[in-house]
């Protein structure tokens, strides 16, 4: 119901994060949502809060959703993926910022049946600097520290200041971490 309000975009996101509170999606469900999209062959680039605690191999803090880039050609089958999983459409939108390079075409979110969310960003993954993290000691494929850095400044754009203040933590510890060629945050 939210997404239908006559409101501007960022008033019904202001909205549906009083309204709708997702419940954290653990590592166990990103794992089985990777794992299908491996066996699926969709690739698949992890961005925000699991990229950026996957990029430090541990998860720093519980997290509302999953975020994740998919290559345009694979969204259908993404999509078809994630429903598989008992995922539903949940609201789509588009096209928005992912860099400073690049746009995503698609937003597509899904719920599952306990209202764990993914959300899926299409864009053209060859123009992407990835790096490699890890979740539950599986190798993850991750957008760079840095790129996460300008990304969560673009995508969180509806974030409160509190939000955006935990997000650029997390990224500069990381930042530190890689910079100091350690594995222990």
């Amino acid at each position: 119901m939210v997404w239908r309000l006559p409101l501007p975009h960022r008033g019904r996101a202001a909205v549906g994060q009083l309204v709708y509170r997702n419940p954290a999606i653990c590592s166990e469900r990103v794992l089985e949502a990777l794992g299908a999209f491996d066996e699926a062959k969709v690739e698949t680039v992890l961005i925000g809060g699991w990229g950026i605690d996957a990029l430090g191999g541990r998860q720093l803090r519980p997290h509302a959703d999953l975020d994740l880039l998919v290559d345009e050609d694979d969204f259908e089958r993404a999509t078809a993926t994630l429903e598989g999983l008992g995922y539903r459409p949940w609201n789509r939108s588009g096209p928005g910022p992912i860099g400073e390079l690049q746009r995503f075409s698609v937003a597509q979110t899904f719920r599952d049946g306990a209202l764990r969310v993914v959300e899926l960003h299409a864009v053209v993954l060859e123009r992407l600097r990835t790096d490699t993290g890890s979740i539950g000691g599986r190798p993850v494929t991750c957008l760079t520290p840095e790129d996460q850095m300008r990304s969560q400044q673009l995508v969180g754009r509806n974030w409160t200041r509190g939000q955006r203040l935990k997000h650029r933590s997390n990224v500069a510890a990381i930042l530190l971490a890689l910079q100091q060629g350690s594995q222990n945050l």
